[in-house]
């Protein structure tokens, strides 16, 4: 979710003409790593490169969440609707409705539901089922778990219910889809 919402090219600025510190100093060591043939090459040059992404990605967030009124960064920044993102991604098998969540979050229910549908554009609700399905289509598409127990760890109690919402939501069935391995039918 993150990707749809950050541009595909993230310009770093630093100060005074030159590449914040954080940035020189990942670039020198993954640059040392890149001139020596040393054990373990391969793994640490692909962390530097992970650390690289995440930075960028951090400060992009960093300046761009300020100047957004609404979207994904928005939602991160207010600090409510960002602790209920945090509930529902960190337990997505969870049974939150949005009583449950405004509870843990000390504020009314319609309060919060209002606040989390303007700034994402989607209730609580709609927002849960499409981040479990967007899980269970990752799992279908990287394991060979059980359908089954996709749709349980996705939070559905029932395989119909979930191959029903999975099929309204992707345009297919979750066998279909796992057939077909790269998710290419989707509406």
């Amino acid at each position: 979710m993150l990707l749809a919402v950050i541009s595909p090219l993230i310009h770093i600025k630093g100060h005074a003409g030159g590449a914040p510190r954080w940035l020189e100093a990942t670039s020198n060591y993954l640059l040392e790593e890149l001139e020596h043939a040393r054990p373990f090459r391969d793994t640490v040059v692909t962390r530097f490169a992970d650390i690289l992404v995440v930075q960028a990605v951090r400060a992009y967030v960093n300046e761009q969440a300020n100047q957004v009124q609404s979207g994904w960064l928005a939602a991160l920044r207010d600090r409510r609707v960002g602790q209920a993102l945090a509930l529902m991604h960190s337990q997505p098998d969870e049974r939150w409705t949005v009583a449950a969540l405004a509870t843990r979050l000390a504020i009314s229910r319609s309060a919060f539901a209002e606040k989390f549908t303007r700034l994402l554009g989607e209730s609580p609700h709609r927002y849960l089922a499409r981040l479990r399905l967007n899980i269970a289509s990752q799992r279908l598409r990287t394991t060979d778990d059980k359908i089954s127990v996709i749709a349980a760890c996705a939070g559905y109690k029932s395989l119909p219910a979930f191959s029903k919402a999975f099929k309204q939501e992707v345009g297919v069935s979750p066998v279909e889809y796992r057939r077909n391995g790269d998710g290419l039918h989707q509406n």
